[in-house]
């Protein structure tokens, strides 16, 4: 029987993950509503390509996204903490949870954040724990997956990274949880196939645990010349990496780093990449020279 998936802002980067995982025949028979504010949109029209059904709509319009919840079996959300305040942000959350139960949703998978379930005095993770408090006090059913930092986020340092400067503002000594958006979709489309194992888990996801030396060496490996680790200060890096991805790097430096526990991840047969198997998988290896 084919399941019917809500994926909000599908042309993102977690929410495209997900889409993808869905639509791969790996995980199951899933048919998707891959919601989006523009739907004549390049990446919508490559979505649309895949098999996936494109559906207009916006978290600030909650009547936009509210019909689907009547032809779909589960969903997917995620809320953007890059374009939105905190107020706004636990708006837009409060707004899906509330029609997702309205609704009688079978089954809701967020996308929050690593660190969302301490008390951080960061907006981007507050806001996410708001909005999973929300999912437990509505009492729907839901996987949350608390992601680590995006391996994807150097890709805008592709180029400092070939000249041989990897470049962040953590500390040396600072352990940073690192993962593949890629992941955030098979666990996504792992927890729609097996709602009986993945209903009310919490799952903090990341596939290494490195310092900025270890990340250099991983990239030194794969690119296959030297690349040294630079610590920029907060200042230098808010122009680079924005204000919300900043103050979240701080706060994670400001603790040393973040652990998080592997073995929960093996117990759901979750086997994350690491820096490495991303980095091979992002086309991170040297280009062969012309004969």
């Amino acid at each position: 029987m084919t399941k019917r998936i809500l994926v909000v802002g599908a042309t993102g980067l977690q929410s495209g993950a997900v889409v993808d995982a869905l639509l791969s025949g790996v995980y199951g028979d899933f048919g998707v509503y891959a919601m989006t504010s523009d739907v004549k949109s390049d990446d919508a029209v490559d979505l649309r390509r895949l098999g996936a059904r494109i559906v207009p709509g916006d978290l600030d319009r909650p009547g936009s996204y509210r019909p689907y919840f009547e032809q779909v079996d589960g969903a997917f959300l995620v809320t953007d903490s890059t374009d939105a305040d905190y107020d706004r942000e636990v708006r837009r959350g409060y707004d899906f949870v509330d029609a997702a139960a309205r609704a009688g949703l079978d089954h809701l998978v967020f996308a929050s954040a690593m660190g969302a379930d301490f008390y951080a005095d960061v907006d981007m993770l507050d806001a996410k724990l708001a909005i999973e408090r929300r999912i437990r006090d509505r009492g729907v059913p839901a996987t949350v997956v608390r992601p680590g930092v995006f391996v994807q986020h150097f890709e805008a340092e592709r180029a400092a990274v070939r000249d041989g400067e990897l470049a962040w503002p953590v500390s040396p000594t600072t352990l940073l949880p690192l993962v593949d958006a890629h992941d955030v979709g098979a666990v996504a489309a792992m927890a729609f196939a097996h709602p009986e194992r993945f209903v009310g888990e919490d799952v903090d996801l990341a596939g290494d645990l490195l310092t900025l030396p270890e990340m250099a060496e991983a990239f030194s490996a794969t690119i296959q010349r030297e690349v040294d680790p630079v610590h920029l200060s907060r200042e230098e890096a808010g122009e680079r990496f924005g204000e919300q991805t900043v103050a979240y790097l701080h706060w994670i430096d400001g603790m040393g780093g973040l652990k998080f526990d592997a073995t929960h991840l093996a117990e759901l047969d979750i086997q994350p990449r690491s820096l490495r198997e991303a980095l091979d998988a992002g086309d991170w290896k040297p280009t062969p020279a012309l004969p």
